[in-house]
C-alpha cells in the first residue's frame, strides 16, 4: 500500500534567529514561528492528512498543534522525531561550537557524504544514532499503521537525516528552512521516493 509522509521543520524559535545550536533543548516558537506555521497550513490543508505524528519538544509540538487544531486531526507524539542530542554542543553558537571542538569536527558532522557518518560532539548523537531511530519510526508506520496520508513535524537535522537516507550518494545539502515541507513517498517495501520542497 502507497504512504505519503508531508515531513516539515518547526517553525522559527529565537535559538534559530540567534544561531544557537538548540538540540534536544525545549525551546518555544517564537511569534515569526508561529506565524510560519499558520503559513505552512495552506500547503496541507488539501493533502487528505489524516493524522499528525510530532516530536515531543514544544517546538515542533507546537507547529504540529496549530495544524491540528486546524485539520481536526489528531496528532501522536514520539520522541524518536526529536532533534539530534548535540550534547556539549548544545547552547553554544557556531562560532562557539568550532572554537570549543574544532571546524573539522563541526564540518564532519554536518556532512551527508560521510558512509556512516561516526562524527558526534561529546556527550551527543551521531548521524548513525539518529538514522536508527527515524528509520525504526519509519518501519513502524509503514508495517503497522493503516493510514496512508499523514504529516510528520519535526526538526531540521531529523528532516535533513531522514531524506538525505533515501537521496542519491553525494547529493548536495537540502535546504531546510523554518517549516520547509518535503514528501516521503512509500511505494514499496525499500523503494521511497522524495519530493521537494514543496510550495
Amino acid at each position: 500500500m502507497k504512504k505519503y509522509f508531508y515531513i516539515f521543520r518547526h517553525g522559527e524559535t529565537d535559538y534559530n534567529q540567534k544561531g544557537i545550536c538548540q538540540g534536544s533543548l525545549d525551546i518555544p516558537l517564537n511569534e515569526n514561528g508561529l506565524g510560519q506555521a499558520r503559513e505552512l497550513l495552506n500547503k496541507l490543508k488539501d493533502k487528505k492528512i489524516e493524522i499528525i505524528y510530532s516530536s515531543d519538544l514544544k517546538r515542533a509540538r507546537k507547529t504540529a498543534e496549530i495544524l491540528s487544531e486546524n485539520m481536526k486531526i489528531p496528532i501522536v507524539l514520539d520522541e524518536r522525531l526529536r532533534e539530534f542530542n548535540l550534547g556539549e554542543a548544545e547552547g553554544l553558537t557556531k562560532l562557539e561550537a568550532i572554537e570549543k571542538f574544532g571546524i573539522e569536527t563541526w564540518d564532519n558532522f554536518r556532512s551527508y557524504n560521510i558512509a556512516g557518518n561516526p562524527v558526534g560532539f561529546p556527550g551527543g548523537e551521531t548521524q548513525v544514532d539518529v538514522l536508527k531511530r527515524t528509520l525504526s519510526f519509519l518501519e513502524d508506520l509503514t508495517n503497522q499503521s493503516t493510514v496512508r496520508h499523514m504529516a510528520i513535524s519535526t526538526h531540521g537535522g531529523i528532516l535533513r537525516n531522514i531524506i538525505h537516507h533515501f537521496l542519491p550518494p553525494k547529493s548536495e545539502p537540502i535546504p531546510i528552512p523554518n517549516c520547509v515541507l518535503y514528501l516521503l513517498r512509500f511505494t514499496a517495501p525499500g523503494t521511497w521516493d522524495v519530493e521537494g520542497p514543496i510550495d
